[in-house]
Formats: structure tokens, sequence, C-alpha cells
């Protein structure tokens, strides 16, 4: 479900003002603190009933709202999911988490990640009723992660963390899944092989698939940077775009590679819709594929349609990742251990249509 953020950040100014010692032992009425924050009375008794759950305050009828002095220990029976809101195939993730953590007692409390507050505020988080979060699709940040980590809050990223250290993290083996592909393209005869994504949140993703691809191409003497299209910001495009941003992302990068000096023979493309946008514009410039340029999909869907059954793939299920996270997060919040749990999933090659022996 969807979930409304004014009263957070209301939540969080009342609790700023108490850790600051504005009021040291019960707070004003309802309407006192309504015209002093100027909003409503109804935004103001969510964010003291939020603040309640959390333990911060006690609420007693007829008598007033009193701060607590000794921090809640019983739990909500619930987590935080952020980036799994905007596609059908995330719904498909989302449903995923639930039936996971219903088998444990939880539900699910899915984060509209793309909601300034949580960008700009990320303390809000604190004042969710979870008793833990995941983070995918690139949702996490230093900062996120920080703020969780002093607040001992369990949390788990959809995507190998390695720059900070101390993170729970569930990830494909994209490295090698990406050599294994390149050695692949390259015993077929391609010496331009061209690679499209987008730019995480945390670059470390794309960094990795850079030091990859460069490393196999450079073994054998066919690394051009001009080939290596991954600059665009994923949130941007799906602002701008919705639903289809993908297709077009990987129109306009096709665009790109089609007019450099030396274009590619073989494209690997981030994402089925991905390559399906590069597929659409080499038609469109009268190529075919594989005759005139091999197409790769990297993908996250377990479940394909005729037209992916086209496309040659990186092929790994997301539902199967995002469950596997979801099960470490429920028995780190049962047991909270002091090393991190980070684990590397397998990714399968499978080599279709779209691929096929260099002709240039």
């Amino acid at each position: 479900m969807m979930f409304e953020t004014k009263y957070l950040d209301v939540a969080q100014k009342l609790e700023e003002k108490i850790q600051e010692g504005r009021w040291t032992d019960k707070l004003p009425g309802v309407s006192v603190l309504s015209k002093e924050l100027e909003v409503n009375s109804r935004t103001i008794s969510k964010a003291l009933r939020a603040l309640s759950s959390k333990g911060t305050i006690t609420i007693v009828p007829s008598s007033g709202t009193f701060i607590r002095r000794q921090a809640k220990t019983n739990r909500h029976g619930a987590i935080g999911v952020l980036g799994l809101l905007h596609e059908k195939k995330r719904a498909v993730q989302l449903d995923v988490v639930e039936d996971c953590a219903k088998q444990h007692g939880y539900h699910v409390l899915g984060i509209d990640h793309c909601n300034d507050v949580f960008r700009e505020k990320p303390n809000i988080l604190l004042n969710l009723p979870v008793d833990g979060f995941i983070f995918t699709n690139s949702t996490i940040t230093p900062e996120v992660i920080d703020l969780l980590k002093k607040a001992r809050t369990p949390f788990i990223s959809v995507n190998r963390i390695s720059d900070v250290p101390g993170v729970n993290w569930v990830d494909f083996d994209h490295e090698s899944a990406h050599t294994k592909l390149l050695e692949q393209l390259i015993s077929l005869g391609h010496k331009r092989i061209a690679y499209i994504g987008f730019t995480p949140s945390i670059a470390e993703h794309g960094r990795r698939i850079l030091h990859v691809y460069r490393s196999a191409l450079e073994k054998h003497g066919l690394y051009d940077p001009n080939l290596y299209a991954f600059d665009g910001k994923m949130m941007d495009y799906y602002r701008r775009y919705g639903e289809h941003y993908c297709s077009i992302y990987g129109m306009e990068k096709a665009v790109q590679l089609l007019n450099s000096p030396k274009p590619p023979t073989a494209i690997v493309a981030f994402g089925e819709q991905t390559a399906s946008g590069v597929y659409c514009k080499l038609q469109a410039n009268g190529l075919s594929a594989p005759d005139d340029i091999s197409i790769v999909a990297t993908t996250q869907n377990a479940q394909f349609t005729r037209e992916e059954r086209f496309f040659s793939m990186l092929a790994a299920s997301a539902e199967d990742m995002i469950r596997r996270a979801t099960s470490i997060l429920l028995e780190l919040i049962d047991s909270p251990r002091k090393e991190p749990v980070q684990e590397l999933l397998d990714i399968d090659m499978i080599i279709q249509r779209s691929v096929g022996p260099c002709k240039t």
C-alpha cells in the first residue's frame, strides 16, 4: 500500500522538540500543537499515534500526552520495503515479500521511495512503525545506512554494498555472469562489444560491471570506452517517461552507439525493456539482430514473454532474490548478528536468436 508521509514529518518535528527539552513531561493539547506547527488536528493526532507506537510518548485518554522515558521494546510486526511500488513487475516482487512476511506473522509497508520527504529527511524512516527495512533498486544511500546502523534498526539491501562496511545485502553474481558472457561473444568473433545501463544511486554496481567489462576486453585488446553507455540516472528517466523509461533509454543509447566512430557488433543491455528499445532503434535504421548487431539482455524476470524469448539473456529471478532478502531480514529482527550477512546468487546465461557470429 502507499504510505502518507506528511504526519511522519510532523512526528519528526515533535520528537526533535522533545529531545531539545521543549517539553519535559507533558505535551500541549492537539489544538495548541496544530496551531504551532501549522497543520490540521488530524495530522497532529496521527503524528502522536506514530510516536506512541515508537515508544516516545504515552497517550492517556482524558489526561493528555506524556513523554516516555524508556524506549519501547515491543515489536510492530511489520517490515518496510522501498523501491517496489511503481511498476507491475515490481508489484510481483512486493507480493513475494508479503507472502514470506505473512508466514512469519509480519505485514509489509510499501514505501514510496520517489517521495522527496524521504530523500531530504531520511530521519523520518525511524518514525515508521516497522521493525526493519528492505531496500531495492538502489534506493539505499550512505546517509540512510549510517542512520539505521546508529539506530540499530535491522535492514538489508537488494544490491551489493561494498563501499560501506557492515551492510547486509543480497545480490546476483554479476561479475561471473558478465565475464562468461563477454568470453562467449568474443568466441563468436565480436570485437566491438557495447554495454548500456543506468547509473544507480550508489554507483558501485556500475563500477563493478565496468571493471569486469574492461578487464575481459582489455585481455583481448578490445576495450573501447566509447562503447560503454552507463551514464543515465534511472529515476530521472522514470520521472520523465513513466513505465516506458527503459525502452526510451535503450533507444537513446542505441543512437549514441550507432553514431560512434566504430559502432558495436554486439550490445549488452541492462534489462529486457532496454534491449527492446535498442532492437526497435536498430530496425528503424534498417539493421537487424543478430545479422548486423547481436543483442543480449540482462533480466531479473523469472517469466519471459514471447518477445523476450528472442533475446539472449543473463537471466536471474528477482523473486528469488527478494524472497531471500526477506528471510534474512526476518532472521536479523529475531536474532541480531555482529557480522553482516552478504550473499551472491547465481545467474544463468541463455543464448537465443538475438546472438550470432560476427559478420563484419
